[in-house]
């Protein structure tokens, strides 16, 4: 399975992050579908990087992500944003060597016709392919 999908995966299953977000499907790569409902997580592959050895590509990858967590109000991000860190920070299992929390920081998009608040977290996960 993919990065992304096990990633997704991970997030979705957490109890905090369904409880935090108030449903079971919060998340989704790259844009969230037109109506998806606030709080929501979306999440970007930033960077992909694989160094190269005597034998070919490693098949240890380190990928940048971003998540970035919408809500309503800037406590339902930071709660929400509270829950994906507890859920993905310092994880390893299976084919994720370590998931770890690199920066964090305000976010917000004053376009929408209700200014929606957010927080942006970059993760860097190493990942065994």
């Amino acid at each position: 399975m993919p990065m992304q999908e096990e990633l997704l995966a991970l997030i979705e299953a957490d109890p905090g992050v369904i409880g935090a977000a108030g449903r079971p499907d919060p998340c989704a790569w790259g844009l969230a579908p037109e109506g998806t409902d606030l709080p929501r997580i979306v999440l970007t592959v930033v960077s992909e990087n694989r160094d190269l050895v005597e034998a070919g590509p490693e098949t240890l990858v380190r990928f940048r992500v971003q998540s970035d967590i919408w809500a309503e109000t800037k406590l339902a991000a930071v709660t929400v944003a509270r829950a994906v860190r507890a859920a993905i920070d310092g994880h390893v299992s299976g084919a994720f060597r370590l998931i770890r929390l690199e920066t964090a920081r305000d976010a917000s998009d004053t376009a929408s016709p209700a200014p929606i608040h957010g927080v942006s977290q970059d993760w860097i996960i190493y990942y065994q392919e």
